[in-house]
């Protein structure tokens, strides 16, 4: 592993020869060489494409670079990489075994932990991927409902699913049919909705606040309150889709910090600490409905993601994980802001510390933003130019500091090239 310049952060562009390699390899024998949303060949030329390890906050490409996470896996690393607590109940239990023929215990004392500590809430499912249980449980509200219809706000992300996604190639419209979409924070545009549709509305989704690509926005006062009277008054079911914020805020749910009140709620990223995992949970009502649903996976029961989950959850208590989250990611975004006023830039700071999301005032195709993002990732601090960025309870005031000098340098590119 090396780092350029000197211990106090890189003075010279990085080598990133094996990347581009393995890149050409990869198109060779991959659509597009990496599909989905962790196709770094967008985020510019100095990002590196593939990584080779993480410890804690940190993770080091197959050059050998070293760089300050800020993604955090896409917020999965909550507790850090190659966390000892967690990874040491895993290798336990994979002494004893992890995908076999039925589940074991640990599935079992996960969800007797995660439904105790989930405000709320009475019983747990479990998936693999976030989009597993957004779409559990727009099934399991229409099966309680009898209706059909999903209200969820424009252009919110609910998982890769046909349902939820943008009409894409591939993708025949006729999915979205059922798809109601509102404006965040429009509470009459909301009961426009209600008034004119309660009858055929399953459920309303909705993350715990509005985390836009580029731009945050937190829930309004009365928005909440809107949300549940209007689903209670037309028998309609409130899904809190959790996926992305779930055990930044609060461990017994974001509904919690943001004080709503949701009938189920989705979780997935965090809750095991990067290892594959996802849960739906739901109030006494919705269990007979729940029950009627179909919803099943090759590897839905292995027992390591659930004593992943178990070991994160404790480990996440016993050292106030959530509150360091927040300090450490205040630290950053004031730092960033200072920093941004120094230089004349405007930086536009939104969203909660814990997932901070960045962009420049006067940059609306986000070409500068794009640009300080890439020198500062060539700089050892990994900034994604296009998503909220996360914060894990392994980061540090060190960590901060060292990507302070990193965007240091990439506003002073800026200015340098106009």
């Amino acid at each position: 592993m090396s780092v350029a310049g000197n211990e106090r952060g890189r003075m010279t562009s990085p080598s990133l020869d094996r990347s581009e390699a393995l890149w050409k390899r990869a198109q060779r024998v991959i659509p597009g060489g990496v599909y989905g949303h962790q196709n770094a060949g967008a985020h510019g030329e100095r990002h590196p494409k593939f990584l080779a390890r993480g410890e804690g906050s940190r993770v080091w490409d197959v050059d050998g670079n070293e760089y300050v996470d800020w993604m955090c896996a896409y917020g999965p690393m909550v507790l850090g990489y190659r966390n000892s607590v967690v990874d040491r109940a895993v290798a336990e239990q994979m002494e004893l075994g992890d995908t076999l023929s039925l589940p074991g215990e640990a599935m079992v004392e996960y969800a007797e932990a995660l439904v105790a500590k989930t405000a709320g809430m009475d019983w747990a499912i479990f998936g693999k991927n976030g989009a597993d249980v957004t779409s559990w449980a727009i099934d399991t509200a229409r099966a309680q409902t009898g209706k059909s219809k999903v209200v969820k706000v424009r252009n919110a992300y609910h998982g890769a699913r046909p349902w939820t996604i943008p009409v894409l190639p591939g993708v025949p419209p006729h999915h979205r049919d059922e798809l109601i979409e509102v404006v965040w924070n429009d509470v009459e545009g909301l009961r426009s909705v209600f008034a004119e549709e309660g009858d055929a509305i399953a459920c309303v989704i909705l993350t715990p606040y509005d985390h836009q690509l580029h731009h945050a926005e937190l829930p309004s006062e009365g928005w909440y309150r809107a949300v549940r009277s209007l689903c209670d008054e037309h028998d309609a079911v409130f899904v809190m889709d959790d996926v992305r914020a779930g055990f930044r805020f609060d461990l017994a749910g974001s509904h919690v910090y943001f004080n709503a009140a949701p009938d189920l709620v989705c979780y997935s990223k965090a809750i095991a600490n990067g290892y594959a995992l996802s849960a739906g949970l739901g109030v006494e009502a919705l269990r007979p409905a729940a029950e009627r649903i179909f919803f099943t996976g090759s590897f839905f029961f292995q027992s390591s993601a659930f004593a992943a989950a178990s070991a994160t959850l404790a480990e996440m208590e016993r050292t106030d994980a959530v509150g360091t989250i927040h300090r450490i990611g205040q630290l950053l975004i004031d730092g960033l802001e200072a920093q941004a006023e120094s230089f004349g830039e405007p930086l536009v700071s939104t969203g909660p510390a814990a997932m901070p999301s960045f962009h420049f005032g006067d940059d609306p195709e986000y070409a500068r933003f794009k640009r300080w993002c890439d020198a500062a990732t060539e700089q050892g601090a990994y900034l994604h130019p296009g998503h909220n960025w996360f914060v894990s309870a392994a980061h540090t005031e060190e960590d901060v500091d060292r990507t302070l000098e990193a965007t240091e340098r990439a506003f002073e590119e800026l200015r340098s090239s106009g």
